[in-house]
């Protein structure tokens, strides 16, 4: 069975704007995280209009006059995949540079202009091919660096390191090879069907990519929301959980201490009764934003619910953590949360586990629930003072593990 190059080209410009009209519907509702899209289904648009010029030209069809359209499909093609790299661009992040357009639309155009010279052999033309198609490889493939956490990313990936080594051998093999005029023409047809037959898998499973890089963006957007309270940013309490598991459980297996401290900021309530609520928030955003700042890599602050936070500490033991809190206490008490209203304190309860070797799984997590009942017991106990830090239990007056401002 022969491979007819017009219909493989008119198939390959079906599926483009198929996978167009796909990429278009899921763009409903998908808000902010549809960035990119537009430029992409432009991208497809174009290239499956260059391969309809393409198809015009082969099979002579009678507006083309006669004319050869080739070079119109290969300036088509060649803004359709500048599209597709700016789109990818959007997505992972970087600044709009149109200058990295021009640049690139102008080296491209420059290679199709050398193509579309009389060279005396197929050779030069493969050359300059592989040239272009290797170096819009090695773009994408640069371009998409921040978004390979992705599978999506991957298999773009994956596809412009195929078409980089194809072409790497390609121009390896077309440098040593001199195919005179006379023998050009039979193998530039021989080869047309097998590269049209790349094309169309690349494009299908490069846009599939595409496709599939969109919704687990948006999917891994959905789940930080969830996990994430709106108003400070930071771990809600429905997100703290696994990473408090997950610290217990390097805790149980490494005999590696854990600590918590659970902040409340002080007359609070008063706060929103004399300034408002728009104020409270500013002042739980200002907190949130100063603890925050302060944090190691292995740190994670949640909001634990209203104006208490909790402060999850790995591999620290209790009176490291107490430092810690007594620390952060400080900081909060000597800036100012909010223009608008007096400095703001705030008390603290601290907790910890210095070792889980030896128990199993229920024990263990029946010492976590008791290490955050115990972090809330000593916050209580914080509370009658008002901005201290509270480490042991016990009456407040005999405790050692107290500390506040003086």
């Amino acid at each position: 069975m022969t491979l007819d190059p017009a219909s493989l080209l008119l198939t390959n410009a079906i599926t483009s704007l198929a996978l167009a009209a796909v990429l278009l519907l899921s763009r409903i509702g998908m808000g902010n995280d549809a960035r990119g899209i537009g430029t992409w289904v432009f991208g497809d648009i174009v290239l499956a209009m260059g391969r309809c010029a393409a198809v015009a030209t082969l099979l002579g069809l009678p507006f083309t006059m006669g004319r050869d359209f080739t070079s119109v499909a290969g300036c088509l093609g060649v803004i359709g995949l500048v599209a597709h790299v700016q789109a990818l661009r959007s997505v992972a992040g970087h600044p709009a540079r149109p200058i990295l357009v021009v640049a690139q639309a102008l080296g491209s155009a420059l290679l199709l202009y050398l193509l579309a010279l009389p060279l005396e052999s197929l050779s030069h033309k493969m050359f300059l091919f592989s040239v272009m198609a290797m170096g819009y490889s090695a773009i994408t493939l640069w371009v998409l660096r921040p978004l390979l956490r992705f599978w999506g990313a991957r298999l773009i990936a994956l596809m412009m390191l195929i078409s980089l080594v194809m072409r790497l051998g390609l121009l390896l093999t077309w440098s040593d090879i001199d195919i005179p005029p006379s023998s050009s023409q039979n193998l530039s047809d021989g080869l047309r069907a097998p590269v049209l037959v790349f094309q169309l898998a690349m494009a299908m499973l490069v846009t599939g990519g595409f496709v599939l890089l969109m919704h687990e963006r948006l999917r891994a957007r959905i789940e930080r929301l969830v996990v994430t309270d709106a108003l400070t940013g930071t771990v809600n309490r429905h997100g703290i959980m696994p990473l408090l598991q997950d610290a217990w459980a390097q805790a149980l297996r490494h005999g590696r201490p854990v600590s918590v401290v659970m902040f409340d900021l002080d007359h609070f309530k008063r706060i929103n009764d004399l300034y408002g609520h728009a104020i409270g928030d500013e002042v739980l955003t200002g907190f949130a934003a100063c603890i925050s700042s302060q944090l190691q890599d292995n740190d994670t602050l949640s909001r634990w619910g209203g104006e208490e936070f909790l402060l999850l500490l790995n591999d620290t033991e209790i009176a490291k953590a107490h430092a810690i809190a007594d620390r952060l206490r400080q900081l909060v008490a000597g800036v100012s949360l909010d223009e608008r209203i007096p400095s703001v304190t705030v008390s603290a309860g601290v907790a910890s586990i210095e070792s889980l070797q030896g128990m199993d799984d229920a024990q263990a997590t029946d010492s976590l629930m008791d290490m955050l009942d115990a972090a809330d017991r000593r916050l209580y106990l914080a509370k009658r003072q008002r901005n201290c830090v509270v480490s042991v239990d016990g009456d407040l007056e005999a405790l050692s593990g107290f500390s506040a401002s003086q």
